[in-house]
């Protein structure tokens, strides 16, 4: 019972201060919000959810962020258009237009500027910043040489 009343204190905290505090879609056309919705709490992706700016902890299979990401997303494909900030951690596919923080998927990619960490089979980044790559093949546009077995990086 107190762990009831305090997930309902919580929630109702939260929901003060967001918009939306949870998001949870089936595809991103059957979603409980619209993707112009902010979100800025939790994010389940049954199979795929969209939304345009989200701020917390994205879980499932399939997720869309279409302008700005801030949190830690654990799904099987992250697919992130604009700014990201955080962790990504992706099965298959980790993406983001800018990345601030680190990748970890089998498959990472950065369109634009990426300051931190990529880490897994294939790492690319096509844009600039400062970053690490680890993996059996880097791309970096800026890097040391552009394709590196095992590490790259770009100061």
């Amino acid at each position: 019972m107190k762990k009831l009343i305090f997930f309902c204190v919580l929630f109702l905290f939260t929901s003060l201060f967001a918009e939306e505090v949870f998001q949870v879609g089936v595809i991103n056309t059957l979603q409980l919000h619209p993707a112009s919705t902010p979100v800025e709490g939790f994010k389940l992706n049954l199979v795929n959810s969209s939304t345009d700016n989200f701020t917390g902890l994205d879980i499932g299979f399939f997720s869309q962020v279409n302008k700005d990401f801030t949190g830690i997303q654990f799904n099987t494909i992250n697919f992130n258009e604009g700014n990201s900030v955080g962790i990504q951690f992706g099965e298959v596919l980790s993406a983001s237009g800018s990345m601030t923080g680190a990748q970890l998927s089998t498959v990472n990619y950065v369109r634009e500027d990426m300051v931190g960490l990529q880490i897994g089979f294939l790492n690319i980044i096509t844009g600039g910043g400062q970053n690490l790559q680890l993996g059996m093949i880097n791309y970096n546009e800026n890097g040391f040489l552009k394709i590196f077995p095992f590490f790259n990086f770009s100061l």
